[in-house]
């Protein structure tokens, strides 16, 4: 199974997360990977959390700045804010990268970026980050947007 996952992603998946023992009577696998080139590139730069597991620590982080602020939400879930970037590639596939309120769960940040992208689940875009009330174009509910400093990527 290694050689079959390795075979169909290009080496970039080398092991199946399964043991196949003498008792296994089936196992059901899929591999998919994508290639993609960034539209506008990341560059990287030295980062220096100043908490969470890294604190203290010197570490390579991408940086980017844009002024399509359209790609970049909040999402408020259920279980929490969950932070959504959109980043576009050259051949059509876009890569959504969330960051989650510090108490979510794995699963809950993926579970509130989906309801993001299938609608069940109201996005604030970038557009509409300010300091004070919301923008009369950025939905008919009052409030405050403000950033966040204890989130971590999911």
């Amino acid at each position: 199974m290694d050689a079959w996952a390795a075979k169909r992603t290009g080496g970039l998946i080398e092991r199946m997360p399964v043991e196949v023992r003498d008792d296994t009577e089936l196992v059901l696998a899929s591999a998919l990977a994508l290639r993609t080139t960034w539209l506008r590139p990341f560059e990287v730069r030295p980062v220096r959390p100043s908490a969470g597991p890294w604190q203290g620590r010197t570490l390579r982080g991408l940086h980017r700045r844009s002024v399509r602020l359209d790609r970049v939400g909040v999402v408020t879930a259920p279980g929490g804010r969950v932070t959504e970037v959109k980043v576009l590639g050259d051949n059509g596939i876009d890569v959504h990268l969330l960051l989650g309120d510090e108490h979510m769960t794995p699963g809950q940040v993926t579970a509130a970026g989906a309801a993001a992208l299938d609608g069940t689940c109201p996005v604030v875009r970038g557009r509409c980050f300010r300091t004070g009330r919301r923008g009369r174009d950025c939905g008919s509910r009052s409030g405050r947007v403000s950033a966040r400093s204890n989130r971590r990527w999911r």
